[in-house]
């Protein structure tokens, strides 16, 4: 992310720091720098203590919910419609379906992977069982869910304006 953030910046970014890596190592030296500069940004927040970053967590949350109801209502309303992606017939049977869907379920359960891991210092402070399960259980499947649909809808949405946005951002530049 700090490697694309440094490209909007600097387009040229690839050409002004040359790769001396080898070719098959996955990475190049430009995504390497954004590398490490996460991880100098993420060493500031050790200074703080978790219930310092409490409020900015809070305030991220509001805002990621924001931000994504924003940006389905901003594909919605510059689309023509959702293509193809909702009523396209799947032409997978079989093994590979079920190899699919199996894929499908591990990037769901990928995606709140830190949540689950976590549960036990979400539940260390309650007195009893009930007040952790069912928020757990539905704040879990509910935002899961929530991401996917509104990913899918997104991504349904921009599918016929895909052209349109590529033609914006090769003139931009």
């Amino acid at each position: 992310m700090v490697y694309i953030c440094l490209r909007s910046i600097w387009i040229d970014l690839d050409e002004r720091i040359p790769n001396t890596f080898p070719e098959g190592m996955g990475i190049t030296v430009a995504q390497f720098v954004g590398y490490v500069l996460f991880n100098l940004l993420c060493c500031i927040f050790i200074w703080f203590k978790p219930t310092q970053l409490r409020p900015y967590f809070h305030g991220a949350s509001v805002i990621v919910v924001i931000t994504l109801f924003c940006l389905l209502g901003w594909a919605v309303g510059t689309s023509e419609g959702f293509g193809s992606v909702l009523t396209a017939k799947s032409t997978m049977t079989g093994s590979t379906l079920g190899w699919t869907i199996c894929a499908s379920i591990m990037s769901v359960i990928g995606s709140i992977a830190a949540g689950i891991l976590n549960q036990n210092d979400y539940t260390r402070f309650a007195k009893r069982v009930s007040q952790v399960t069912w928020s757990q259980a539905i704040s879990f499947n509910l935002s899961a869910s929530t991401i996917g649909v509104i990913g899918v809808l997104v991504t349904a949405a921009t599918q016929k304006s895909k052209k349109h946005l590529t033609s914006l951002c090769v003139n931009k530049y």
